[in-house]
């Protein structure tokens, strides 16, 4: 059977809108099969900066009330859960992603070089250096669930210890009212008056600052 050069030409057309059809179908599955993993790497990347992000605004605002007194208000954005713990002195935010750059079960330090006085930690004997380290330690983990990752950030406070004259101080985290938010919430945070609470680890007093806080 003959086509004339008319049918011919429609024909060809045909065939072309097909192969260009074929070859965007297979771009946009590509484009999926590379394009979904990175979209994922990206979110998560997204809610664990944020993480970090909250708990350093947090730590930032009580340093600041530490150092000269009164209270504050810090509105946070809190993609996930956060929980202020007094048992564990310490401020959690906890959320799942579907991969992780944390693979360990055990807290790994992200803002400072040792966890001296963390609770829950290898160096929870011990105290941290006053004048030299942190009360504050942001500090993370992940647990796998089958198919994503739990992550919790923690930010816990620890006694700092003077090595030279003895003494100590410790920040002591008192919650009134809800321990738990999400989204939007404000914090509202507030010095107390400190005071001599036994000894300190390495001997001499030790001095407790109370930091009020208040989940709005």
């Amino acid at each position: 059977m003959f086509f004339s050069k008319k049918s011919r030409k429609a024909q060809t057309e045909i065939v072309s809108y097909l192969i260009v059809a074929g070859i965007l179908v297979f771009s946009t599955g590509i484009a999926y099969m590379w394009g979904a993993p990175i979209i994922e790497k990206s979110s998560s990347n997204s809610k664990i900066k944020m993480a970090q992000t909250q708990l350093i605004k947090i730590d930032e605002k009580i340093s600041n009330i530490l150092l000269n007194g009164g209270q504050s208000n810090i509105v946070l954005n809190i993609d996930g859960e956060l929980k202020i713990d007094a048992d564990s002195n310490s401020i959690y935010c906890s959320f799942e992603i579907p991969s992780s750059h944390v693979t360990s079960e055990d807290w790994i330090p992200v803002s400072a070089s040792n966890m001296w006085g963390v609770s829950g930690t290898e160096e929870e004997s011990g105290a941290g250096r006053l004048g030299k380290d942190d009360p504050g330690v942001l500090v993370v983990r992940s647990a796998y669930t089958g198919d994503s990752y739990f992550i919790t950030f923690r930010l816990a406070y620890r006694e700092l210890d003077d090595l030279t004259t003895t003494g100590g101080k410790k920040v002591n985290l008192k919650l009134t009212g809800n321990n738990l938010a999400s989204g939007k919430t404000t914090l509202f945070i507030k010095k107390g008056t400190p005071y001599i609470n036994g000894s300190a680890i390495y001997g001499g007093d030790l001095i407790v600052v109370p930091i009020e806080l208040v989940l709005k």
